[in-house]
């Protein structure tokens, strides 16, 4: 496979074509997986350490869950938490790829829910990636401007404020 190592982050790498990648067994057998920079970079801000106990609010797909696994080295907990089942599924497959299965936690659960019940587990730390409106990548997707109304960034705004 053809590829350059990222500039930012360990175990990246940058590929041109990902034909090849996914023609072999790479992805199937959990030694890959497919992530951009920039959700990478997410991780390496949050630091997460062996040992520790992570939540990841909106943890659907799981590829941030997954990174995070790698960096605490197999030890410690992570609670990925969603409110998509079918989403989640990925999560479990994910985990299972990588080896991960014994450190992570899935809760099909509304976060604001889960949160807020009787005993919602302690984090060292938290990995909240909010649902948006998408907004920000108009350049790539430019007709989404026409699928968004005001009262969609408003109630997006109240669900993303809710989740904080």
């Amino acid at each position: 496979v053809v590829h350059v190592d990222s500039p930012y982050l360990d175990r990246y790498l940058r590929l041109k074509r990902l034909q090849a990648l996914i023609a072999g067994d790479l992805l199937d057998d959990g030694h890959v997986a497919v992530q951009d920079e920039s959700a990478g970079l997410v991780v390496r801000l949050l630091d997460p350490q062996p040992g520790e106990t992570l939540i990841d609010g909106c943890a659907a797909p799981g590829g941030k869950a997954m990174h995070a696994a790698a960096c605490m080295e197999g030890t410690g907990t992570i609670y990925a938490v969603d409110r998509d089942e079918q989403r989640l599924e990925r999560v479990v497959t994910a985990a299972e790829a990588q080896g991960a299965s014994e450190m992570v936690e899935v809760e099909t659960a509304d976060l604001r829910a889960w949160a807020a019940g009787p005993k919602p587990p302690q984090g060292d730390r938290v990995l909240l990636d909010v649902p948006c409106t998408g907004m920000g990548v108009l350049a790539k997707r430019a007709g989404l401007r026409w699928r968004r109304s005001m009262e969609d960034l408003e109630e997006m705004a109240e669900l993303q404020d809710e989740l904080l």
